[in-house]
């Protein structure tokens, strides 16, 4: 089988779909290479992109989901109050089973983002930087709705 009629066969599945047409239009390149040519000239390539993508599934399920889940409810739940929220983020610094890859992933989560930081407090600096920001933003628009 040629390359040309394994595109073929895509052709339809690949409707409207920008990264299959893209897909599409590299294969027709390449039309009268067999795929089992086709096969031996990419496996290189696909055998570096499977590891690649199996040791970040590896990673996300490394996480301790439970504790970052408790304490992303815990912080979303103290925002209105500066000093809960800042007894949650010493909670959380002092929590040895919270490891570094775990406060980048409750930072990513809470953040939106993932902060250029190392440390894991530097991490959760950015965290109460954030509710510093937020919280002085709500005060100055209830203070101006107060005034009108």
């Amino acid at each position: 089988m040629k390359v040309k009629d394994l595109r073929e066969r895509l052709i339809g599945a690949a409707e409207g779909n920008s990264d299959a047409l893209a897909l599409l239009e590299m294969l027709d390149q390449i039309g009268e290479v067999s795929v089992e040519e086709f096969g031996r000239a990419i496996k290189p390539a696909l055998d570096k992109l499977i590891k690649k993508v199996a040791s970040e599934k590896k990673k996300r399920e490394a996480f301790n989901n439970d504790a970052i889940d408790r304490f992303l409810s815990e912080l979303a739940t103290t925002k209105e109050d500066n000093a809960s929220f800042e007894a949650v983020v010493k909670r959380i610094e002092k929590d040895k089973a919270l490891k570094i890859a775990d406060a980048k992933e409750l930072a990513r989560k809470f953040l939106g983002e993932l902060p250029k930081t190392k440390t894991k407090g530097d991490l959760l600096k950015a965290i109460l930087q954030r509710q510093i920001e937020e919280r002085r933003l709500k005060d100055r628009r209830e203070h101006i709705s107060d005034l009108f």
